[in-house]
Parts: structure tokens; C-alpha cells; sequence
């Protein structure tokens, strides 16, 4: 008993690390039983600012519901949705044609063999219907190969800041480099913030950019992306998220 007791201590007074913050946030949303979450993106270059807003539920095996927007000026701009009800689902149709003027593209979650795709495998398909995909987005959705690349490769020169407040949570705070290296020119700084629910509360991003382009003009841009994030893998999900569109 005396072992057990002391044991338990010892893991408690253990001090976070950068590393074991993400991994703790990360372990949460790939083991969540339901997630629902909210990402409210603004996104400026110095010349002008757009909001995106993405709005998500998800239920295992196969319910999901993604709609995003984006609003510039007070108007929406452009707009993206996946839904499956967990039998068929639907996303807006990305490239629109005469052959194709759906609105809507709707396909069987159950594949010809019968198995039954997972709602990451759904988000996967319908993806390119959306508007934007950002890195909390990947991070709370949670597909091996997103994390993988963000945590193996995207991630660089990052270490654990002191704990402060953000959006009336106490966080913590983790900052470094973000590799652009598939961007030419390219580079990135991080801070994102983790409350003590391991979920992820806010993540900043600044992009800079310089080189030359197709005409040989030199340019230099800086983007900054800030996101506040929340999120909730408790509550009960009002089954009418997962309603297909009526023209799907």
C-alpha cells in the first residue's frame, strides 16, 4: 500500500514538459469518445483580415458534422460542410460544373467490401469542400498522418513558458519555430496554450514570407493566424447536427 501510495506521489510531482503537454492534449481528442468543437480563425496579412469559423461534432463510428465559414467585411465569403449521418454523407461539392451543379456530393459510408468508414475516414473524403484546414483543426480531428506531420516535422525549437491566463483559463504556454520548409522562403512562430483539461484553448501562428515570384519582382509578406478553440468531449451532442443537408 505504502508502495502504491508512493508511487502515485512520485508521478504527480513529475514536471510537465513542452513535450508531454502536447502529448497529454493530443492523447485527449484521439481518445475521446465524442468531440465537439469550435475554432473561430482570424487570419490577417497587414492589408486585411478574414474570420473563418469551424464548427465540429463528431460520434463514433461514423456521425460527423463539419461546417465552416469564412466572413470578410461582415459578409460570408465562402462556405464548406461535411455531414454524416452515419448511414450516407455529404459534403459541398468543391468544383461545381455542368456535369456536376450539386451543391451537394453524397456518398454510402459503407464501402463495397462492407466495412464501414470511420468519421475521420469521411473527413478525409469530403475535406476539400471546406474552406481552410489549420492546425487546430488537425490537431482536435486527430488523423495519424496530420499529427505525425505536425509533431515530427512541423513543430521545431519549442520549450514550455510560464503558465498564464488565456481566455479566463489557466494555461499553459508552449511557443517556438514551425517548419515551412515546403513553402519556399518560408517561416513560422507558435504559441499555443493547453488548460488543464488537456485541450487546446488557443493557438497563434506568424508566417513570413519573402522571395521572388514568377516575374522576377522580390516580395515579403507576414501572415498571422490567431485561433481560439473550444472544446467539449462530455456533453451530449444534439443528433440533429448529423440531419444530411435536403438537397444532399
Amino acid at each position: 500500500m505504502t508502495a502504491v501510495i508512493a508511487a502515485a506521489i512520485i508521478g504527480q510531482s513529475q514536471p510537465k514538459t513542452a513535450s508531454s503537454v502536447i502529448m497529454g492534449m493530443v492523447n485527449n481528442y484521439k481518445n475521446a469518445k465524442q468531440i465537439t468543437a469550435k475554432v473561430e480563425s482570424t487570419v490577417s496579412d497587414g492589408k486585411g483580415t478574414v474570420l473563418i469559423v469551424t464548427e465540429l461534432s463528431a460520434l463514433p463510428p461514423s456521425k460527423l458534422s463539419i461546417s465552416q465559414r469564412m466572413i470578410s467585411k461582415g459578409k460570408q465569403t465562402a462556405f464548406g460542410q461535411i455531414i454524416s449521418d452515419g448511414q450516407r454523407f455529404a459534403y459541398t461539392n468543391p468544383q461545381p460544373n455542368e456535369r456536376i451543379a450539386k451543391p451537394f456530393l453524397a456518398e454510402s459510408v459503407w464501402l463495397s467490401d462492407g466495412t464501414q468508414q470511420t468519421w475521420r475516414q469521411i473527413y478525409s473524403v469530403g475535406m476539400e469542400s471546406l474552406v481552410s484546414i489549420n492546425i487546430p483543426m488537425m490537431l482536435i480531428i486527430g488523423r495519424k498522418s496530420d499529427t505525425d506531420h505536425i509533431l515530427f516535422k512541423g513543430l521545431k525549437k519549442f520549450g514550455l513558458r510560464q503558465p498564464t491566463v488565456k481566455h479566463g483559463q489557466k494555461v499553459q504556454h508552449i511557443s517556438g519555430t514551425y517548419d515551412l520548409t515546403e513553402m519556399k522562403g518560408g517561416s513560422g512562430k507558435f504559441d499555443l496554450y493547453v488548460n488543464n483539461n488537456n485541450e487546446l484553448v488557443h493557438w497563434r501562428e506568424v508566417e513570413s514570407y519573402e522571395g521572388f515570384d514568377e516575374d522576377g519582382r522580390f516580395h515579403k509578406a507576414t501572415v498571422t493566424y490567431e485561433h481560439k478553440i473550444t472544446t467539449d468531449t462530455k456533453s451530449l451532442i444534439n443528433p440533429k447536427r448529423f440531419d444530411l443537408p435536403k438537397r444532399g
